[in-house]
C-alpha cells in the first residue's frame, strides 16, 4: 500500500570515508521503489576543524569520530518530510 499523498521519499546520507579533518557523504534520494533518483545525489564534504555539527537539507549530525572506515555520530535532526 502506498499513501499517494505523500511523495514517499526516503533520503540517505551514506558516509565515504575521512581524509585530513574532512568527512564525505554521499546524499542520494529513492523513490517509492526503491530506486536512486539520478537527480538527486550529490556529493558532500564537511570540514571537522570549523566544527563538528554537519548539516544537510535540514538535518544535523553530531561527529564523534571519524575514521576512513566507520563514524560514530548522533542525531540532532532528522531530515524534514518532503
Amino acid at each position: 500500500w502506498i499513501d499517494t499523498s505523500t511523495r514517499n521519499i526516503d533520503q540517505r546520507l551514506i558516509y565515504n570515508g575521512r581524509l585530513g579533518s574532512s568527512v564525505k557523504f554521499t546524499y542520494r534520494e529513492f523513490n517509492s521503489s526503491g530506486y536512486a533518483r539520478d537527480a538527486f545525489t550529490q556529493d558532500v564534504q564537511y570540514d571537522l576543524d570549523k566544527g563538528a555539527t554537519i548539516g544537510f537539507k535540514g538535518a544535523r549530525i553530531e561527529v564523534i569520530d571519524a575514521t576512513n572506515r566507520q563514524i560514530r555520530y548522533r542525531v540532532l535532526r532528522h531530515f524534514p518530510p518532503l
